[in-house]
């Protein structure tokens, strides 16, 4: 278990952003659920990395980017696919694994960890996640070689998109009916494009979820130089970055644990936020914080005893 200066837990202000004390213990029970698959990842030889905003994080502020609320990390596929193997019969009791290679009902292309699957006050819980009531939980994505031919980028790129875009719709219940003739279309392009044929049923979101993340997974090292998340890949002018960006792995301070970073960083911030270094405060997203639906439910859990 992580241990904390009781300052940490203090109300700040970073970057001229307000990180109230309530924040602070999510985040702390943020690192504690990382600390736990790292543990889990050293046992078994995985190598992960910190991404997105935790890595900007990482690299810009030595710790969260003081408007973010959440922690990712990535692996490359074949990494990927072990850790998230492993992971239900190795973390605490409790602890939920939500895994989009094996839940019809898991709508994301990625992978998450969750400390629970409700709130809680009880005294062990909080001990635990250093006050934090709220289920918590990381990201984890898939990163996935590019195609070298340039003719074989672009088609999986299409087939990617064609399926991703269909699985989104799909998750659409109040489709409109012009909106269901589309849909239709593109069920049957995707049927036709990938060559299978989808139970239109029962669990077709995760079976769209499932082919979206075997088309990515298709391409071998062996016939790419790039590397990435393909939801990236597929609907940014330019998604990816150099393998060799991820061929090693450096260690960074964050707040008080340390994280580990792929060497080639700047490549991968300067992507995906261009000039990463200069702050834009605010930028979080219009959920922060994350909790605000669990802090209603705990309020009225409180009011009812």
């Amino acid at each position: 278990m992580l241990t904390f200066q009781e300052e940490f837990f203090l109300e700040e202000t970073r970057c001229g952003f307000v990180v109230d004390q309530t924040m602070k213990t999510c985040w702390a029970a943020e690192m504690e659920l990382l600390y736990d698959i790292d543990v889990i990842c050293e046992k078994y030889d995985i190598p992960y990395f910190v991404y997105y905003g935790s890595l900007l994080g990482a690299v810009r502020h030595s710790g969260f980017i003081p408007w973010d609320d959440d922690i990712d990390i990535a692996l490359l596929r074949e990494d990927y696919e072990k850790l998230m193997s492993v992971l239900p019969g190795e973390l605490p009791a409790g602890y939920i694994v939500h895994n989009p290679l094996a839940d019809d009902e898991n709508g994301e292309y990625w992978g998450s960890v969750v400390n629970s699957d409700c709130i809680s006050i009880e005294p062990g819980r909080l001990q635990k996640f250093h006050g934090c009531p709220f289920m918590v939980g990381i990201d984890i994505y898939p990163l996935d070689f590019v195609p070298r031919d340039e003719k074989a980028k672009e088609e999986i790129k299409q087939k990617f998109h064609l399926v991703w875009t269909t699985c989104r719709m799909a998750k659409n219940p109040d489709r409109s009916a012009e909106e269901e003739k589309d849909f239709q279309i593109l069920l049957k392009e995707v049927e036709n494009r990938c060559g299978v044929s989808l139970d239109k049923e029962n669990g077709l979101v995760g079976r769209l979820v499932r082919l979206a993340n075997q088309i990515a997974a298709s391409v071998k090292e062996t016939d790419g130089d790039e590397i990435g998340m393909y939801i990236d890949v597929a609907y940014r002018p330019k998604g990816y970055v150099s393998k060799e960006c991820f061929a090693e792995i450096d260690w960074m301070p964050f707040e008080n644990i340390f994280v580990p970073v792929a060497h080639g960083y700047d490549e991968i911030l300067t992507l995906i936020y261009g000039d990463y270094m200069e702050p834009v405060c605010g930028a979080q997203s219009h959920n922060y914080p994350f909790y605000k639906a669990q802090l209603e439910m705990l309020r009225q859990m409180v009011n009812h005893f």
